[in-house]
C-alpha cells in the first residue's frame, strides 16, 4: 500500500471486536515505534503491552473520554526518557509510526491523551519519575469505519512567508 494512502486511510478508532491481537503484530507495532527517528539518535522511547483487562479498565478511567480502552484486547503505554533533549517529539514521532503501522496491519487504535490524569497512569504502570508518558495506544481489530476530512493544501500552505498564499 502507497504510504499516503495509509496516512489518509487512517482513523481514529474507539470500538473493537472481541478478537485478540496475536504478539506477532504487536511486535511489529513496536518495531515501527523504535525505528522512529531521534534527537541525537537517543532512542528514548520504551513500552508497556498492557493484555489485562483489569489494568485496561483502570487506564478506561484516564479521561471522561477513554472508556473505550477497556475494551481493547490490548493497549500499549508508549513513554519517552526525559533524558531525551526532546521528549515529548520523539516520543510523538514514535506514536505516529505506530500509528500508521496499526492501520496497515489491519488493526485499529487511538491516540489518548493521558496528561488529564498521568498521575493515575503512572501508578497503575508503576512508571519511574524519569519517564514521560506520551500516551496510552488501544489495538484492536476495529469494529467500526469512521470517515473524516482534512483541509485542502490551498487553505494551509504560503509561499515564502506567512500570508502570501
Amino acid at each position: 500500500m502507497d504510504l499516503l494512502e495509509v496516512i489518509k486511510g487512517r482513523r481514529s478508532i474507539r470500538r473493537y471486536e472481541d478478537k485478540d491481537v496475536p504478539i506477532e503484530l504487536i511486535n511489529k507495532i513496536i518495531e515501527a515505534g523504535i525505528w522512529a527517528p531521534s534527537s541525537n539518535h537517543c532512542e528514548p522511547c520504551e513500552f508497556i503491552v498492557i493484555r489485562e483487562k483489569e489494568t485496561r479498565e483502570q487506564l478506561s478511567e484516564i479521561s471522561p473520554w477513554s472508556e473505550f480502552i477497556a475494551d481493547a484486547p490490548v493497549a500499549i503505554c508508549v513513554l519517552s526518557n526525559k533524558s531525551s533533549s526532546c521528549v515529548i517529539m520523539d516520543g510523538s514521532i514514535a506514536v505516529m509510526n505506530m500509528l500508521l503501522e496499526i492501520h496497515s496491519l489491519g488493526l485499529g487504535s487511538c491516540w489518548v491523551d493521558t496528561k488529564y490524569n498521568e498521575k493515575m497512569v503512572r501508578d497503575v504502570l508503576k512508571i519511574p519519575d524519569n519517564y514521560e508518558v506520551i500516551t496510552v495506544i488501544p489495538v484492536g481489530y476495529p469494529a467500526e469505519s469512521p470517515t473524516s476530512w482534512r483541509k485542502s493544501i490551498k487553505d494551509c500552505t504560503y509561499q515564502e512567508r506567512y500570508g502570501n498564499r
